[in-house]
């Protein structure tokens, strides 16, 4: 909980549906443009993820085609 106050982690919605503490934290932080929403285009981790995947030899995180 501390870490998406601080601003250093997203609210993971698909494992937290409802929780609207962190959802209210995630978007104090957001507003106080502090930890990661500093940066104007944060990038969420599920999305770098799935692009260092599509970066990799046959598209697996093992580069196996």
């Amino acid at each position: 909980m501390s870490a998406v106050k601080e601003g250093w982690c997203w609210w993971y919605r698909k494992y937290a549906t409802g929780d609207t503490m962190l959802e209210g934290l995630e978007q104090e932080a957001r507003e106080a443009r502090i930890g990661l929403w500093a940066d104007p285009q944060p990038v969420p981790p599920w999305e770098w993820r799935k692009r260092s995947r599509d970066d990799l030899p046959g598209g697996h995180p093992t580069g196996a085609d």
